[in-house]
């Protein structure tokens, strides 16, 4: 299986991988993307659908601010996180 490396959380340890540039150096090297990991064999491999930039992006709006910030819980999907 070939996948973006920003989506890889974890496999287990008879997952073999090589990690693999696609596109240019300069391109790799600039911006940070570029680079797939190819897994092979028997086990295990967890997946993220949204990278941890996207993620973060995607749940910054969704967190509570301020001083008492940390007694505040918020739900998401149905999980009571926080508080």
């Amino acid at each position: 299986m070939i996948v973006d490396t920003g989506h890889v959380v974890a496999f287990s340890q008879s997952v073999g991988y090589e990690v693999h540039k696609v596109g240019g150096w300069k391109q790799t090297i600039l911006s940070g993307e570029g680079l797939v990991v190819h897994l092979t064999g028997p086990g295990r491999a967890l997946l993220q659908t949204r990278s941890a930039h996207a993620l973060a992006g995607w749940l910054a709006p969704l967190l509570p601010t301020g001083s008492d910030s940390a007694s505040k819980s918020i739900n998401i999907g149905g999980f009571k996180l926080g508080g």
